[in-house]
């Protein structure tokens, strides 16, 4: 399942499937959403100014080092340049955070629905079915605010360390001047 999930834990764009043996990248690639994005189809709002500033961004998806880097796409720095950059960790450390956030609603959709737990023994088509009425059922308990069992709030907002990103292998996904230009908006010490 490929997801892109909002700053409130909900799921805005799902993609259930089958693509082989592949990894993010290549699932994204594959996918619905993968070619949205990169035909500038994908319903993604219009760029709006930082809050407190007048610096007009672009509203941007979060990924990995394994995605290629897209005006709506941003990915972090690979490990070793942030290490000698301040302002790369910073927005690698920013990144992780707002990955955080996809990783927090895999989690309460799997505490609503148990049985994303265990492998689940049905048809793929059924499979499929599960998932997709699994995310829009989490969208209205997670609006409604039900907390999932186990769950005490909705969300801690702790910090994650830049230590969190794997080391990735790059595969050929260099960004354009005007990508990278997206990027380094984000990396400005902003005080939001």
């Amino acid at each position: 399942m490929l997801a892109v999930v909002d700053a409130d834990c909900k799921f805005t764009a799902v993609d259930v499937g089958s693509y082989g043996r592949e990894g993010d990248a290549g699932i994204f690639l594959k996918s619905e959403i993968g070619r949205k994005i990169k035909n500038n189809t994908f319903n993604v709002p219009p760029p709006k100014a930082l809050p407190g500033t007048d610096t007009v961004v672009p509203h941007v998806i979060v990924g990995d080092e394994a995605f290629a880097l897209h005006q709506n796409l941003m990915k972090p720095y690979p490990r070793q340049q942030s290490l000698h950059d301040a302002s790369k960790a910073v927005y690698n450390y920013r990144l992780s955070r707002a990955r955080r956030t996809t990783e927090n609603a895999f989690g309460i959709l799997c505490s609503y629905f148990r049985l994303f737990f265990r492998s689940i023994s049905t048809a793929p088509e059924t499979t499929e079915k599960i998932i997709i009425c699994a995310r829009i059922l989490h969208n209205i308990l997670h609006e409604a605010k039900v907390l999932a069992p186990g769950q005490t709030h909705i969300d801690s907002a702790l910090p994650l360390p830049v230590e969190n990103f794997l080391p990735l292998t790059e595969h050929n996904v260099r960004g354009t001047t005007n990508q990278r230009n997206v990027q380094k908006l984000f990396q400005w010490p902003w005080s939001c």
